[in-house]
């Protein structure tokens, strides 16, 4: 299952998506939308480069989170895995 940028960042909030992609996949599309994202803000003339140096540590940041962010969208919805 290939998906652009948008539409994962649109569907990440179903976990359907992550339910149909392996970790591997998840990552690697995860990562392609944060790179897009850093693009695209690149791109923009309007945004200020102290802003825009700190928006990409955020987003460098996030790339940490991908296997718990896979996690937490493979969980079923009342699932607790802490209370175990």
């Amino acid at each position: 299952m290939k998906l652009n940028a948008c539409q994962f960042v649109s569907g990440i909030a179903y976990t359907k998506i992550a339910q149909k992609m392996t970790e591997e996949e998840f990552d690697a599309t995860f990562t392609y939308t944060l790179d897009m994202l850093l693009a695209t803000m690149a791109e923009e003339p309007e945004i200020d480069p102290e802003k825009f140096f700190g928006m990409a540590c955020v987003l460098e940041n996030l790339r940490f989170f991908s296997p718990v962010l896979y996690g937490a969208l493979k969980q079923k919805p009342g699932e607790d895995k802490n209370l175990g």
